[in-house]
């Protein structure tokens, strides 16, 4: 049983597989109740999957799937198709499955079964390769050591998530030596326990809605957890740096505005917040620099060239400089343009909160696209007096 489920596109997504693979799924509210008794782990027919747009769906469910299921097909849509499978799909041959791809990327289909061998990984595209790996070596019975060994490793604290996940669930948890090594050690892994846990609130969506309050008046975000193990928490300091007010208690936070000033933040381990950061330093006075622009080359748009593109279409000055976003704060925005969401949520984030600071109304096309993560954000923002018309 799971309290405060989601009902974002890419929650949905992860359902749909997981009833796939053989999971009954009931919503009692926002409480999930799942059951998975399919205990046959070599299924021969072949699952095929449509992870829609989730690259964390696509990129952690390819070693689970192959756990179970002998023969899988994952495709994807619009930009998924653009997003690099290169290290999973190396790792995966490394274990011995046939993989098929076309330049790293969906349509992906992979033969056999994959048993937890000593395997190498890239870290350095994204922690959900990763994850996935975790997720599927934890599962398994085991009478020898068994090691996952990792380069260049990002978003570290998607991983410490990861592993507190296996945690709660009693599965295998690997020794974890600096990020570069994850150790399984042999134990017998029993299953027929039943759960009940409980969802945290999420980081990105708070910090989201934090940033708007500290532009706009004030705001209070309730339900999350202070003491998270969540990356996205860590873009606090940045608000603090920049002088946003805040008010920190165990399950919420409070921003209110008042005078900003330029900040320096490195976005590496936290990618998701780089639009809504660049929409607070918009109205900070000085050059405020984000750091990590490598980490936007294969999100649902090209990030890093979205925002620049949304940024100087308001004659805000932005720029990209080696690895770092420079912009430099105004004393308004102008508005009265239309503008597009790249098909990006985190984009349509940014624009809607700069459309709230706007002297005039800015339309925002492909809208709706903040379904993906947070298909409330609209109603959130006019719960607080924000003047958002949809059509």
């Amino acid at each position: 049983m799971l309290k405060n489920g989601g009902y974002s596109e890419d929650d949905k997504t992860a359902i749909e597989i997981i009833k796939k693979m053989g999971a009954q799924v009931v919503f009692v509210g926002t409480t999930a109740i799942i059951k998975f008794e399919n205990k046959n782990t070599h299924i021969t027919e072949t699952l095929q999957l449509n992870c829609h747009e989730s690259g964390l769906s696509s990129r952690m469910f390819m070693p689970v799937v192959a756990t179970i299921f002998y023969s899988s097909t994952l495709e994807g849509e619009d930009g998924l198709k653009k997003r690099p499978f290169g290290p999973i799909i190396r790792a995966l041959r490394g274990l011995g499955l046939q993989v098929n791809a076309t330049n790293d990327s969906l349509p992906i289909s992979i033969e056999g079964n994959l048993v937890p061998e000593n395997v190498d990984i890239d870290g350095s595209t994204s922690s959900q390769f990763l994850t996935g790996l975790l997720l599927a070596y934890s599962s398994f019975s085991l009478s020898e050591p068994v090691i996952i060994t990792v380069a260049n490793l990002v978003s570290k604290p998607y991983i410490d998530l990861t592993l507190q996940v296996i945690a709660d669930f009693g599965l295998n948890v690997p020794e974890n030596k600096d990020y570069s090594t994850f150790t399984f050690m042999p134990r017998t892994i029993t299953y027929g326990q039943q759960l009940k846990l409980e969802i945290e609130g999420d980081w990105s969506a708070a910090i989201t809605l934090l940033i708007t309050g500290a532009l706009t008046g004030e705001i209070t975000v309730d339900g999350i957890n202070a003491f998270t193990r969540q990356g996205d928490k860590a873009v606090l300091t940045a608000l603090m740096d920049a002088g946003v007010r805040l008010s920190i208690e165990s399950d919420r936070v409070t921003a209110a505005r008042q005078p900003l000033k330029a900040f320096h933040y490195d976005a590496t381990d936290t990618p998701d917040v780089f639009p809504v950061l660049a929409a607070l330093a918009t109205q900070c006075e000085g050059t405020s620099v984000i750091a990590g622009v490598h980490r936007l080359h294969h999100k649902e748009s090209n990030r890093a060239e979205a925002i620049v593109n949304v940024l100087t279409t308001l004659d805000i000055p932005a720029s990209i400089q080696d690895d770092m976003l420079i912009i430099k704060g105004v004393t308004a925005v102008k508005g009265g343009i239309t503008l597009d969401a790249h098909n990006d949520h985190r984009i349509a984030m940014m624009i809607t909160i700069l459309g709230m600071l706007a002297e005039e109304p800015i339309l925002l096309t492909n809208a709706r696209v903040v379904n993906k993560s947070f298909p409330l954000f609209y109603e959130e923002l006019i719960k607080i007096g924000a003047n958002i018309q949809q059509r």
